[in-house]
């Protein structure tokens, strides 16, 4: 839905463009002011905005009658909330397992309890703490309260491991608490990796920052456990066969125009893509992804979190090919089996012609 509200927008021209980035812009500015609890957030120019334009957007969206909109079960970028929050419709996302009966932490539109990038805050009687603390105030997130279960019928072990002697449901989700009491979930467990040096990287804020600033990247998987260094396999935003959900090889409109535009060339598939940038080299293109790198490295906590290679694969993950589960995660065994020739190649100790090394 994202993606074709987005290139419907890019497909306006002249007044009817100007019309609705100025609608956007009053959306922005009315849930901004919202959310910061003022009294009156509502100008006249964003009422005239509502009116003439995104009322009728959520409108044709189905979203007229809705008050209440959640994302949950996999992560939702910043980005995507964002341009909702522009046309007048809050997403929160809420977190939760069957294990607690149903969500922990939510955010809460009506209490201006919202905080783009985080699952919210505990509701009333949860609590929440970190165990296995391990970097950057970061641990395993545990849930305590009323609407824990019991345990697993029969299963005195499995119980055991999940459920602490004190009552916590340990959920094996890496995150933090920040000052203000918002949780933020930063990946699983068994995603940390472990360098070769010995530090915890979580891959999931990494991945998160790369597609913040390379906007043609449909999925980012960073590795680097027990290695030198990390590196981070990319996939582009491309078409989708709606009957099979097959990823194909047409560029979705946003990738073709950021390719084009940043590396002058033409491009209509993933495979072109590819040839500009491994025959071809086109080093306009190459300088272009490793500026977004480096601005996403510029966000790295320390020299360990630095991504220096990276790699474009062929097709983008997907269910039907095995690296996204039901839920949209990402299975990032199976990507580390299926791309492994590529991921050899991209840590020999010579240079590589696999993965361009964005640190030198």
């Amino acid at each position: 839905m994202y993606e074709k509200l987005r290139e419907i927008g890019r497909q306006n021209k002249g007044l009817k463009l100007k019309l609705g980035n100025w609608a956007k812009e009053q959306g922005n500015l009315y849930n901004e002011s919202k959310l910061r609890g003022d009294s009156n957030p509502g100008s006249f120019q964003f009422k005239l905005a509502n009116a003439l334009i995104l009322s009728n957007i959520r409108k044709a969206l189905g979203l007229s009658r809705s008050t209440l909109n959640i994302s949950a079960a996999a992560p939702i970028s910043v980005e995507i909330l964002e341009y909702f929050m522009s046309l007048n419709i809050i997403v929160v996302e809420a977190y939760g397992l069957s294990e607690c009966s149903g969500p922990h932490c939510m955010g809460v539109e009506t209490l201006g309890r919202v905080r783009f990038g985080s699952i919210g805050m505990p509701l009333d009687s949860n609590s929440t703490k970190l165990d296995k603390l391990i970097e950057n105030g970061q641990g395993e997130l545990c849930l305590g309260g009323r609407h824990i279960c019991m345990g697993y019928l029969n299963q005195e072990k499995k119980t055991k491991n999940a459920i602490d002697n004190e009552g916590w449901l340990h959920t094996e989700d890496v995150g933090y608490v920040d000052h203000d009491g918002y949780v933020f979930i930063t990946g699983r467990i068994k995603e940390l990796l472990i360098t070769a040096g010995g530090e915890n990287v979580a891959p999931v804020p990494i991945e998160d920052n790369i597609k913040s600033v390379l906007p043609f990247i449909s999925n980012a998987m960073v590795i680097g456990d027990k290695l030198k260094f990390l590196s981070v396999l990319i996939t582009i935003k491309s078409d989708i066969n709606l009957d099979t959900q097959e990823p194909q090889q047409k560029l979705l409109p946003v990738s073709k125009a950021w390719i084009e535009t940043h590396g002058s060339c033409k491009v209509a598939t993933i495979k072109d893509v590819r040839e500009e940038i491994y025959t071809k080299k086109n080093k306009k293109l190459i300088r272009a992804i490793e500026s977004g790198l480096s601005l996403a490295n510029a966000k790295s906590v320390s020299r360990a979190t630095k991504v220096r290679k990276w790699f474009i694969l062929p097709k983008d993950f997907s269910i039907p090919g095995g690296e996204l589960g039901p839920t949209l995660k990402l299975k990032r065994s199976v990507v580390l089996d299926k791309y492994k020739d590529v991921i050899d190649e991209l840590y020999k100790e010579e240079d590589s012609q696999e993965g361009y090394d964005v640190l030198g």
